[in-house]
């Protein structure tokens, strides 16, 4: 039987508190007696303070732990594959667990675009390390020479290996965003300015640099492919050789059109 007395009676299935049996078993902040989670049940809204104080904040990634992780995710698929990745096949290889690779990274393609941007960064640091020098010719080329014999390294050739991978990745995912491709162009776009300032043409140094890119990523996918750096590197040797001429070509044809010109201005002022 059910007593009405002002409220105070007890509905079947509640204990003495005026709980229901099963919400014993329920967290205590949840089900209290105090005006927050009456408000709640009673279908009031909490202010904004109460719901502060009742929502725990969630905590922020740690940058270094998070650079820690990208560095030994990196050097793990030194020897494996990008298109292989999970975040289980990780979390098993860097011995931590799949939650802490989501907390830091978010989904598998946040993770990818970490990777790539570490490994595109990774080259232009070793391009940086080796700037090619506008002085002269020939020390354009020998820092181009420096920058070649360090990419052919057994490490190097690896994080290559992980940037045509992620290229292709790219090139099949038109949503992606281009990461390899945008540093592609600025390497390309600094390429050709080096050729301008050493006194070529804006359409011939646009030309010279992209086909002189064009064969060294050739012969770095023809290193990771095949690993015969020796032929590669003299291959590498006969292409700078023929660079070479063509850019010593293009600078004699511009001062024989420019002596041409003060010849002809000259032969013209003499008339008058």
């Amino acid at each position: 039987m059910v007593v009405y007395a002002h409220g105070v009676g007890r509905w079947p299935g509640r204990d003495r508190s005026g709980l229901c049996r099963g919400d014993a078993r329920r967290p205590p902040s949840v089900y209290s007696h105090n005006g927050r989670n009456q408000n709640a049940r009673s279908g009031n809204k909490l202010t904004l303070s109460e719901h502060a104080r009742e929502t725990p904040m969630p905590r922020r990634p740690d940058p270094n732990r998070k650079q820690e992780l990208l560095e030994q995710i990196i050097e793990y698929l030194l020897g494996s594959s990008l298109a292989g990745m999970t975040f289980r096949t990780l979390a098993d290889a860097l011995g931590v667990s799949t939650y802490s690779l989501v907390y830091h990274f978010g989904t598998r393609a946040e993770l990818v675009q970490e990777i790539v941007r570490a490994i595109t960064g990774r080259q232009q640091e070793l391009l940086d390390a080796h700037p090619p020098t506008t002085a002269s010719l020939e020390s354009y080329l020998e820092g181009f020479a420096s920058y070649w014999q360090q990419s052919q390294s057994e490490r190097n050739r690896r994080l290559r290996r992980l940037e045509i991978e992620a290229a292709m990745v790219e090139a099949l995912d038109p949503e992606s965003i281009p990461i390899v491709r945008t540093a592609n162009e600025s390497y390309r776009a600094a390429a050709t300015e080096s050729l301008v300032t050493l006194g070529l043409g804006d359409e011939d140094a646009r030309r010279e640099a992209g086909v002189m890119m064009a064969l060294v990523y050739g012969m770095q996918l023809d290193a990771v492919l095949t690993g015969e750096t020796e032929r590669v590197n003299e291959n590498f040797a006969l292409a700078l050789d023929q660079f070479r001429a063509r850019i010593e070509a293009h600078r004699a044809a511009i001062a024989a059109r420019e002596t041409t010109s003060g010849s002809g201005v000259s032969k013209a002022a003499a008339a008058r």
